[in-house]
């Protein structure tokens, strides 16, 4: 049988161990990444003003849609009440100018996306570390 402790020898043959990793497990350490409060509620918001007022158009525009809602019925019902060509045009334009001002907001940068970049840069080059820590699951 062998010494139960092996130092300062040149090992010849295969030396058979056991429990040696009892309490250790194997982790993967990187820097932090160093987030404030102002970087924390441009994560939290929710768009850029250019989404804002394409919400805003959106919604005056389904508003508008609700006003001549009851001329539409009463045309499809056969009653002399019509919605006119401008009417529906003044609708499908403001639909249209909320759906470009959202096109729009996804391609322009905001802080939002400059912070995520930022975070993104940092975590490709932070170097990742492996390191085996004593302690419990």
């Amino acid at each position: 049988m062998m010494e139960s402790r092996v130092e300062n020898q040149v090992i010849t043959h295969t030396v058979m161990t056991q429990n040696i990793f009892t309490g250790v497990s194997i982790g993967t350490f990187q820097e932090d990444f160093q987030l404030c409060e102002a970087d924390f509620l441009r994560l939290k918001s929710e768009g850029s003003p250019l989404t804002n007022w394409s919400l805003n158009i959106l919604f005056a525009s389904i508003g508008y849609g609700m006003s001549i809602l009851p001329k539409w019925i009463s045309e499809i019902a056969g009653k002399p009440e019509k919605v006119s060509q401008s009417e529906w045009l003044v609708l499908f334009l403001g639909l249209f100018v909320s759906l470009m001002f959202l096109i729009a907001s996804k391609f322009m940068l905001n802080e939002k996306k400059e912070l995520l970049n930022r975070m993104a840069q940092h975590f490709k080059s932070a170097p990742k570390t492996r390191q085996f820590v004593r302690g419990q699951k």
